[in-house]
């Protein structure tokens, strides 16, 4: 039984993949994950860096769930993109409170999401403490893509954490994905680890476990 569920969660998991990459796209992010398992790890410390507002674009609305009842709101969106499956899922991660959804929104439409775990785990060979986190799960929606989306939630994000007193925020990006490292690298986060996360056949059970390409345990 649990591995039909995993089958089919990894079907469904193709399925939104391809629809937020489109098929080119799709092929090429699949091919990237088959070929590596090389994760660079970023941290960020808000309370000593400078978070740079002016990345950002003003034209774009960012809001910050916290709870069950607030992802309730937004849910009809999420799930048109995401899929009623993993918005399910979703919702239930959140009643754990260790859990929170920064989403972005352009007139009204859902731009762009990522998510905030806070610890006590590891990421990589790093110690995540109660008072870190790591911001993981991020996407962009294919048609708002250009224009500052992941940018945008990252720092409003940040600046969010830093008046909530988090000390240390990591994030990460597959060695293939240049255009979130970019990003990474532009708001200011630093390299800390390139982390092999193991063969496909691990990934793959991260992936159906719901840890994404990250290596959180």
């Amino acid at each position: 039984m649990k591995m039909i569920f995993g089958i089919k969660k990894l079907f469904l998991l193709a399925k939104f993949y391809f629809k937020l990459h489109g098929f080119i796209g799709g092929v090429k992010f699949a091919y990237g994950l088959l070929r590596s398992g090389v994760e660079i790890i970023y941290i960020f410390k808000p309370a000593l860096d400078k978070i740079k507002i002016e990345l950002i674009n003003p034209k774009l609305t960012f809001r910050l769930i916290q709870a069950p009842d607030q992802f309730d709101l937004i849910y009809n969106d999420y799930s048109e993109i995401r899929g009623d499956f993993f918005a399910q899922e979703d919702k239930r991660r959140m009643r754990s409170k260790k859990e929170w959804l920064a989403i972005i929104y352009k007139d009204e439409i859902l731009a762009g999401w990522g998510w905030v775990k806070f610890g006590c785990f590891t990421y990589g060979t790093n110690k995540v403490t109660e008072k870190d986190c790591i911001i993981h799960k991020c996407r962009t929606v294919r048609s708002i893509r250009r224009q500052r989306v992941y940018v945008t939630l990252l720092v409003k994000l940040l600046n969010d954490l830093k008046e909530k007193k988090v000390q240390k925020v990591y994030i990460g990006a597959k060695d293939f994905n240049y255009a979130s490292l970019k990003a990474i690298d532009k708001i200011g986060f630093r390299r800390i680890e390139e982390y092999n996360s193991g063969n496909i056949f691990q990934r793959i059970n991260g992936h159906i476990q719901g840890h994404g390409t990250k290596v959180i345990s």
